[in-house]
């Protein structure tokens, strides 16, 4: 068959997938980049939870508890039993999702790693780091943990500035100091000075509204914006991947994400950078100011709505043109190292150490444009199709998570949760530092009730939860991660208004569209299992 009889077969089917009255562009494939922990924890309040009352498949269960079996050093009183924590994982992955009736699991592996005080550690990992090959998740399996990365770019940055790396401003060092000229001009006007890429006009998100609006931005002023903007996500710009869509509607990184079949069926997509550093995606991308921000400013239109895609990746390029070493160097040195971690690393490269990563997955049963094109290979997952995310972006990780400050990183759970643990609650930064960090949180009024009270500080939302059903009062700290094939939460949790540590940790899943049941409610769980214990104690 002829390239474009191809392409017109692809066609007929894209038009017979189409549902009675949706656009076409409404029917282009879903990814999942972005998941609202402020939205969650104010309907969790409300007791709206994403999960249902959906059993777990006892055949599921059974060969879970036969198959793994936790790590660590758990024990002790007032603690929750490893039994219980374990339960909770395995009850999550033998759960069908009941949209698929049928079928089982859209899970492939979770791992989970949890610390508390005079209770030890409680590492568990069950599932599948690669369906292909059945090869089994372990605690000490590298995942990608997407939007995680950022609070290891914040601890970078305080620690780095501890030295004095930013000079006598700190922490308020503007920008423009601190990058190349020709760095500034690639990434707002870019390098075509007859076709300047802002100011301009183009499908824009509305942060105090819904949907976009097709509107005006500006050139970035880096002249304003500092270190501690960035890493507050308060700098004034649009949010590069989730906020910013094309003149022609699409979105430019699904447009490089599914950039094959789409090539295919004719939308002319804008191909992905394919690059191995964040600075070329962020150039490919281009950064644009949004008008009715406030630089610094604490209202929601403010901040953008990943709290710091666009800071986090530019923080990046910052960190290593000041440093003149690479992100993975200063990851190894100020974190890896002293804390005697696994190695936590950008994943650019699906070649490196491909027996130990666990693969990403995203379920697309059902949908004919993978299902029936052929284009994307497909593997069975309990009965459903699912595609290994390393297919996408021509087949480059780099495409999928961008290769920097904001989604780059790859870590297994007991590492990060240690890394979060001398984070959040001192070990990590010298005094400065952490006086720095814990004076970062600014509240947001529009995200905030009686109950759930939230603000953002550096590279970490902190919720403060009082009269929340089943929790009662305690502060919650974190930063979820949200990619194709990538799905992360973490907490560390503190008695209301102090800094008596409940309990730290994190859950990651190897699969994202169309995973059930909810991560965030199993994050719920495990924390409100932790202060039930403490509490009858």
């Amino acid at each position: 068959m002829s390239s474009e009889s191809y392409r017109v077969l692809l066609l007929a089917l894209f038009c017979l997938s189409l549902v009675q009255g949706v656009s076409a562009q409404q029917r282009r494939l879903k990814s999942e980049t972005f998941q609202n922990p402020t939205q969650r924890w104010r309907e969790a309040a409300s007791g709206r939870l994403k999960t249902t009352d959906t059993k777990p498949d006892a055949k599921a269960l059974s060969e879970l508890q036969r198959l793994h079996q936790p790590e660590g050093n758990w024990r002790g009183i007032p603690c929750p039993s490893s039994a219980e924590l374990r339960s909770l994982v395995n009850a999550f992955l033998a759960t069908p999702n009941p949209a698929f009736p049928g079928l089982g699991s859209t899970v492939p592996g979770t791992s989970v790693s949890w610390s508390a005080p005079h209770c030890g550690t409680f590492n568990y990992a069950a599932g599948l780091r690669n369906i292909e090959n059945k090869q089994h998740l372990t605690p000490a399996t590298p995942m990608g943990i997407a939007s995680m990365t950022k609070p290891i770019l914040a601890a970078i940055t305080l620690k780095l500035n501890e030295a004095g790396a930013f000079g006598p401003d700190g922490l308020d060092t503007k920008v423009d100091q601190l990058l190349r000229q020709d760095q500034i001009v690639a990434l707002t006007v870019g390098e075509n000075p007859l076709q300047p890429r802002c100011p301009g006009i183009t499908y824009l998100r509305n942060r105090d509204g819904i949907g976009y609006s097709f509107a005006s931005f500006s050139c970035p002023d880096f002249s304003r914006i500092s270190l501690r903007d960035l890493m507050r996500a308060n700098h004034g710009m649009y949010d590069f991947v989730n906020e910013v869509l094309q003149t022609n509607t699409h979105n430019q990184y699904d447009d490089g994400l599914f950039f094959t079949l789409y090539q295919l069926l004719g939308f002319n997509p804008t191909m992905p950078a394919s690059s191995k550093n964040g600075y070329d995606y962020l150039r490919t991308y281009g950064l644009k100011a949004n008008n009715n921000a406030t630089v610094g400013g604490n209202t929601v239109r403010d901040f953008e709505s990943s709290f710091g895609n666009t800071g986090f990746q530019l923080l990046g390029v910052i960190l290593e043109t000041r440093t003149g070493k690479t992100l993975n160097e200063l990851i190894w040195t100020i974190i890896v190292e002293p804390l005697g971690l696994d190695p936590i690393t950008i994943y650019i490269d699906s070649e490196e150490r491909q027996n130990l990563i666990a693969d990403g997955y995203d379920i697309y049963t059902g949908e004919p444009l993978i299902e029936q094109t052929g284009v994307y290979p497909t593997v069975d997952l309990n009965g459903h199709t699912a595609v290994n995310t390393l297919s996408w972006g021509l087949g480059q990780p780099a495409n999928v998570n961008l290769a920097g400050g904001a989604a780059g990183l790859i870590a297994n759970p007991k590492s990060y949760r240690a890394f979060l643990h001398s984070f959040v609650n001192g070990g990590l930064l010298g005094p400065g530092g952490q006086s720095e960090l814990d004076h970062s949180y600014v509240l947001i009024p529009e995200m905030s009730n009686d109950v759930v009270r939230t603000f953002n500080g550096f590279g970490l939302l902190k919720f403060e939860l009082r009269g929340f059903p089943g929790l009662g009062g305690v502060d919650v700290y974190l930063h979820n991660g949200s990619l194709p094939g990538v799905l992360c939460q973490n907490a560390v949790v503190h008695t209301a208004g102090s800094t008596e540590t409940v309990a730290t940790g994190v859950i990651c899943q190897n699969s994202n569209v169309n995973a059930y049941p909810d991560q965030f409610d199993l994050l719920l769980q495990f924390i409100s299992t932790f202060v039930k214990t403490r509490t009858q104690a």
